[in-house]
């Protein structure tokens, strides 16, 4: 808060609510898109799974 001395709780939510105000009206930051990994891939890459148990799931996973 802005370094003011507050006199009473009712003069802390005027402050509060003109902060809040001002942060609010500001706007949004451009935030980087969500590049997600497949769980497969995942699962592979940490050895979960072959390579050949992840394509017949994959497979599986098609048909249904």
């Amino acid at each position: 808060m802005r370094q003011a001395w507050l006199c009473s709780p009712q003069c802390l939510e005027k402050e509060a609510r003109s902060i809040f105000d001002q942060v609010s009206s500001l706007p949004m930051p451009d935030l980087p898109p969500n590049h997600r990994v497949p769980l497969g891939l995942l699962m592979l890459e940490h050895g979960y799974v072959s390579e050949e148990q992840l394509r017949t799931a994959l497979e599986m996973q098609t048909r249904e």
